[in-house]
């Protein structure tokens, strides 16, 4: 008998979004590239100082929204529970009494007893109402208790009955029509009420619970209000919801219940490509001398089908060194550093769920490295494919990616020198990338970019990048990690929900923010926690645009102001930062010129813009007196003290290209004295929220990337941690 996996418990953090301030002129966009959607895995990710104070079920509630499908009971059972023989009569008076009871908390054991017929031996229903899950704090720190769990268990693993990381599926239950959460007969299917938000909110925290402590592929639950019920099926994609009907004269939730704890694993939503290792071999104790573990850590064995050579092949990983899939819907991605057991040497495991419509991770590793680098593929059935789940849903595949290459995250540089050569590195390849394979990465972020043991860099998480030739969106919204280190022109399009071309300009301005967002955050510097503070705060999503470009016009007084211990990096930094601030002055004298109108003048069409014209006349000739002897040398032209618009439209063609960039950069790496100094990176103490936050939410994609084993010290993996997160076995 197999054991389900109940990966690792993390906690994830958010920020509370500002008012959006008045917004910049339009800047020179083109339509059809995809729209970035606006849920916390996106726009929060790596946030560095604020935190979401929003109550947690209204968050919740708004990751899906928009994400549900109706459709038909009868159609529900059909697709996802196959027929099952030999389900007893239903004793519908006993339902009844159910639907009948006054208060919510006395529908509880009634209905745990008329169900009791339907459940396969070994599988059982328990009132959790009252117990919340101290290890189920996934989503804003909040532990879920739903009313009813299902279990396959015949004891729990802890004190605890309220056990999110065992659970099969949970009900939840209301006895007040203003909480129902669905409208079948509305044009919105989600109530646009109150209650029925925060019905919806609940719901999504318990079935982010369990998604996030356990491997699923999807998962069931059931929401009774007085004598109407829904079946749900959740999944990375989004969650099918039934039409509401009466369990108390058909036989739907009955035969539900029959077919589900009668199904095998695989049907009930497990992952079953997992599998708890029990026994202690030779071979567990050579993966546990590669992974470094001690013996009280978990181990999994992990089969992998490649789909090129149709071999399965076999690795063993414990477990994953990322926390960004505690979210409801989305690829949540996990990692794991993985023990082959063809070759016994250790190996990079990404499990994620690919969004449909883009090419995967594979595909662009064949077509960018050497075939050395990938060791082997593979994706999974899932069964939501084979339901018409809408256009305005992005549907998910399971699919990992197994790779030779483990890499630092580079937030732990051991000095400076080594953090900017790892972006050089990560530069050259997005270069040949582009150039050669007329591939554009469009996912620039500090998690993106690892840095080897040799000092070098490489940029990782092809995923969303784009073939040149392709001019339409693939999916109808984009998703992705690098808000934070998005460009200034694509934010501004954004904000205003304007259509907008992602372009290697603006990928090559990512990788400024990403240099600076790491000097301010990691690089030795002397800055007060507080001005450290609102200097990051300009990277936070979406409010932060307006602000980003102007400190980016800034420039030198600007970088200066992160008093940073290193100069060679801070004079690079303030080529890179006015440099591109520059890119936003000549898009607005661009505009002017082909307006009929000189900037210059300070037209009465400009003053009620909120951009300071002043502040780029003052700054306006600085640029050029800029030492910028990377590209002259190399004679690839630099930036003039020329300002006429003509002259900035050739200014910003060169800016904008990766030449400039690029020779920047090897002219400040070539420094000697900068090369030897040992100047690691520091985390550096940022301003007190105003409310009290775990450990576990403080934790933020910035600070961890799709490849952190920062994120959890394998050699300390103690009872406690093990405890707390929750590690369970595979059922039947």
């Amino acid at each position: 008998m197999t054991e389900p996996i109940s990966p690792a418990r993390f906690y994830a953090k958010t920020s509370k979004t500002a008012a959006t301030p008045k917004r910049a002129a339009n800047r020179p966009i083109a339509p059809m590239d995809t729209p970035i959607h606006g849920r916390l895995s996106a726009t929060q990710p790596c946030t560095s100082t604020a935190e979401y104070k929003d109550p947690v079920f209204v968050a919740a509630a708004d990751e899906l929204k928009g994400k549900y499908v109706c459709v038909e009971p009868l159609a529900f059972l059909k697709v996802f529970l196959p027929h099952v023989d030999g389900m007893p009569s239903v004793d519908f008076p006993s339902f009844a009494e159910v639907a009948d009871k006054s208060t919510e908390p006395q529908m509880y054991d009634p209905l745990i007893s008329a169900l009791a017929p339907f459940l396969q031996q070994g599988m059982m229903l328990v009132n959790t109402s009252n117990t919340p899950d101290p290890d189920s704090a996934v989503f804003l720190d909040r532990e879920v208790k739903p009313d009813i769990s299902c279990y396959s268990k015949p004891a729990p693993q802890n004190s605890c009955i309220t056990r999110a990381s065992d659970m099969e599926l949970f009900l939840e239950l209301k006895n007040h029509a203003q909480d129902e959460p669905f409208d079948d007969g509305a044009s919105e299917f989600e109530r646009d009420t109150a209650h029925g938000r925060d019905t919806r909110g609940q719901l999504v925290t318990y079935l982010n619970a369990i998604q996030a402590l356990q491997n699923r592929s999807h998962i069931f639950a059931v929401f009774i209000n007085k004598d109407r019920c829904r079946l749900i099926h959740h999944s990375r994609s989004c969650s099918i919801v039934t039409k509401a009907f009466d369990y108390t004269d058909t036989n739907i939730l009955q035969t539900f219940f029959w077919r589900f704890t009668h199904a095998p694993a695989a049907v009930r939503g497990h992952d079953t490509t997992m599998s708890f290792i029990e026994l202690e071999t030779k071979e567990t104790k050579a993966a546990r001398v590669k992974l470094k573990l001690g013996n009280e850590c978990p181990l999994y064995m992990v089969s992998v089908e490649d789909f090129r050579t149709e071999q399965v092949l076999y690795y063993i990983i414990s477990t994953p060194f990322t926390d960004t899939h505690a979210y409801p819907v989305g690829r949540g991605t996990r990692c794991y550093k993985a023990y082959d057991c063809a070759t016994g040497k250790l190996v990079l495991m990404k499990d994620s769920w690919r969004v449909e419509g883009y090419e995967p991770d594979s595909v662009i590793y064949q077509r960018l490295y050497d075939k050395q680098s990938l060791q082997c593929c593979g994706w999974f059935n899932d069964r939501l494919k084979a339901t018409r789940i809408g256009k305005s849903i992005r549907r998910h595949a399971h699919y990992r990616l197994v790779l030779g290459t483990i890499g630092v995250p580079i937030s732990r540089f051991p000095s400076t020198w080594i953090m900017v050569n790892a972006i050089y590195c990560a530069l050259i390849a997005h270069e040949m990338a582009f150039k050669l394979a007329k591939i554009l990465h469009r996912d620039i972020s500090v998690g993106n970019i690892l840095i080897l043991p040799n000092g070098k860099g490489v940029l990782i998480d092809w995923e969303l990048s784009k073939d040149l030739d392709q001019n339409v969106p693939r999916t109808y919204e984009r998703t992705g990690t690098s808000w934070q280190f998005l460009s200034v022109r694509l934010m501004n399009a954004r904000a205003k929900n304007l259509p907008a071309i992602h372009d290697v300009g603006d990928d090559l301005e990512s990788f400024v923010h990403v240099m600076v967002w790491l000097a301010a955050r990691y690089a030795p510097n002397n800055m007060d926690p507080s001005v450290r503070g609102a200097f990051l705060a300009i990277f936070d999503a979406p409010a932060g645009v307006d602000f980003k470009e102007t400190r980016m016009t800034l420039g030198k007084e600007a970088i200066e102001r992160l008093l940073l211990g290193q100069r060679h990096l801070e004079t690079l930094l303030e080529d890179l930062w006015f440099a591109f601030g520059r890119r936003y002055a000549s898009y607005r004298d661009i505009e002017a010129k082909n307006d009929g109108l000189e900037s210059e003048t300070g037209s009465e069409s400009d003053s009620s813009d909120w951009w300071d014209q002043s502040l780029i006349d003052e700054t306006r000739g600085e640029f050029g007196r800029r030492n910028l002897q990377a590209v002259g040398a190399e004679g690839q032209g630099q930036p003039t003290q020329d300002t006429s618009p003509s002259q900035r439209e050739a200014d910003l063609a060169l800016i904008t290209s990766h030449d400039w960039i690029i020779a920047t950069m090897r002219t400040a790496l070539a420094n000697q004295v900068w090369m030897g100094t040992k100047d690691k990176s520091v985390k550096h103490q940022l301003p007190e929220s105003g409310k009290s936050y775990t450990e576990g939410q403080k934790k933020r994609k910035s600070m961890l990337t799709e490849y952190n084993v920062d994120a959890k010290d394998d050699a300390n993996y103690t009872q406690e941690t093990k405890r707390r997160r929750g590690v369970s076995r595979v059922p039947p």
